[in-house]
């Protein structure tokens, strides 16, 4: 007779529960000071996407019916309709990385169709990433402003400590947030928050756990998912040892509008797919295609990107300019500033480069 495996630890709270109960979280209220540091990241993640905004999900030509108007360049004289940006190398979902201290790490694609594969997600990939990234060669400098006598104005991207293996910024010294020493692999993440447009996977929300991230911002459910990652969270957390799976933060806890305005959309385009198919080729046959990628690749979903993208390039002061969650962290001033210049030099960067929707750092 087969024996029955003890509970483990983390699911015994839920082991006679319900699935909603297991599957619902109850964090905290985030202070007004935390939200503008998480509007702030936010809107860049959706800026990074829209500058490197790719909708060719079936290729560049076809009939993307009234999806893509607003991304159509011209109609063929076969009659088929050619679209703007390329070559498509992976849906439009990307992840940014922050450090405990406020600075901006690293951010990646998703690149599903360049690798033929379909676990290229952006989280995963970025976490892979971060654990390569031993040293930083190109330090990003602002191309705004400057100083009467020509100087680049440097950002605070400067104050990052150039890095060796194990040797991460994130794993600091309490008497200094430029010092750093030897950490083990398990930690080397431990306060890094990661924003990502879309809800993480299974995958994702396992790699997180094993690279012991602190938390997980995302910009737009993903209902295929089973809401994964708040059922890690809560088997994890109350861990004495090992791996936690990161705290899942939806936009809406911070007042975050493009939430509701991407979930609504996504929701309006599933329920109009019958009369208004995605796609059809040049053979006429038809793709509906209701799955949140294709979407990601419309006009609208397009429309809300670009509006975050206007309001970063537009802010200019902070309602809590002073304020640091920790003492030795980036105030929001100094956050907003380093979006902001991330974003102008990472603008800079792509016209030097075959528009791959890679990051600028070596590893």
């Amino acid at each position: 007779m087969l024996k029955d495996r003890p509970v483990p630890p983390g699911l015994a709270p839920f082991w006679n529960g319900t699935v909603g109960t297991f599957a619902t979280l109850s964090n905290p209220p985030i202070p007004e000071e935390m939200k503008e540091r998480h509007r702030m990241y936010s809107l860049l993640l959706m800026s990074l996407i829209v500058t490197q905004w790719n909708g060719n999900k079936h290729g560049e030509l076809g009939d993307y019916g009234i999806w893509r108007t607003a991304q159509q360049l011209a109609v063929l004289p076969t009659g088929q309709k050619l679209y703007r940006g390329g070559t498509y190398l992976g849906h439009n979902i990307a992840a940014l990385a922050v450090d405990g201290e406020g600075r901006i790490m690293d951010f990646d694609f998703n690149h599903n169709d360049i690798f033929d594969s379909s676990v290229e997600h952006a989280e995963s990939r970025l976490v892979r990433r971060l654990f390569a990234l031993t040293q930083v060669y190109d330090p990003w400098v602002s191309r705004r402003g400057g100083s009467s006598n020509g100087d680049t104005k440097m950002c605070r991207r400067d104050l990052r400590p150039r890095q060796n293996h194990h040797l991460f910024a994130t794993a600091i010294d309490t008497n200094s947030k430029l010092a750093i020493h030897p950490a083990p692999y398990s930690t080397l993440l431990k306060d890094v928050t990661i924003y990502t447009s879309l809800e993480s996977c299974a995958q994702c929300s396992g790699i997180m756990c094993l690279a012991s991230v602190k938390e997980i911002v995302y910009l737009q459910w993903d209902q295929g998912q089973f809401l994964i990652g708040n059922m890690m969270w809560q088997a994890t957390t109350t861990q004495a040892s090992g791996f936690v799976a990161p705290r899942p933060i939806r936009g809406d806890e911070f007042d975050f509008e493009y939430f509701a305005a991407l979930n609504d959309a996504n929701d309006d385009f599933s329920g109009r797919l019958n009369d208004n198919p995605f796609y059809k080729d040049s053979n006429g046959n038809v793709k509906k295609m209701p799955s949140v990628t294709s979407f990601l690749c419309t006009d609208k979903a397009y429309g809300i990107f670009q509006a975050a993208n206007n309001e970063l390039l537009s802010w200019k002061t902070c309602k809590f300019p002073e304020y640091r969650p920790t003492a030795s962290a980036f105030s929001n001033e100094e956050v907003l500033s380093q979006v902001q210049d991330y974003l102008s030099w990472l603008l800079e960067f792509n016209k030097l480069q075959i528009n791959n929707r890679g990051t600028s750092h070596r590893v």
